[in-house]
């Protein structure tokens, strides 16, 4: 007999109900999204990410849920820095403007990202909370051993700790997506807001 909720599967999955299930998903995750060629100087520009976004929803797809939330982490921290670093020059009577890759930030580290990135208004602490929050999963799954056996040691020793994340199931997945989608569209809303001026324009 079938059961009535999706168990959560390591390895390999069937395509089966429950599949069809999360590919229905994917489909109303994708209408979530901005449509990015409204924001013609910025559709470009955030092509890289809006890719990593569809490999998310192939990890989800495929109950593959920790891939989903390193996926989602690598979604958000792309969106802000592309921020930074794409700018596509003035168009001309020649040309729609051509996009061209701004070095300062290749070799900062994410706080100093962030920090530029406040600077520029492309976020502000409630987007940086709900960025954390995807980066603290995404986090926890590529470094899932050290962050399990540090919160068990905190217990142990009668230290406050949260609770590890453990293994992520559908439901976080999904919540993790939609969280996501949202920091995505914000991101590229306040890019075009913030360089549809002078930073985008040669």
């Amino acid at each position: 007999m079938e059961a009535d909720t999706e168990q959560t599967v390591i390895g390999v999955t069937q395509c089966d109900k429950w599949r069809d299930q999360r590919t229905n998903d994917t489909a109303e995750l994708v209408k979530e999204v901005v449509d990015i060629s409204t924001y013609d100087k910025m559709a470009l520009v955030s092509l890289p990410s809006l890719d990593l976004l569809r490999e998310a929803y192939s990890c989800y797809q495929n109950a593959a849920y920790m891939g989903t939330a390193i996926m989602c982490r690598a979604v958000t921290e792309a969106a802000v820095y592309f921020s930074l670093a794409r700018r596509r020059n003035k168009p001309s009577e020649f040309s729609g403007g051509r996009i061209e890759i701004d070095f300062n930030w290749v070799d900062l580290e994410w706080g100093d990202i962030v920090n530029d990135a406040k600077g520029l208004g492309i976020v502000d602490d409630e987007l940086l909370r709900q960025i954390n929050h995807i980066r603290s999963y995404g986090n926890a799954t590529v470094h899932y051993g050290q962050y399990e056996d540090k919160a068990w040691l905190k217990l142990q020793n009668g230290r406050n700790a949260d609770a590890p994340h453990g293994w992520i199931g559908k439901d976080r997945a999904l919540e993790l997506l939609h969280r996501t989608i949202a920091i995505f569209n914000e991101v590229i809303r306040r890019q075009a807001d913030t360089n549809g001026g002078d930073r985008n324009q040669a």
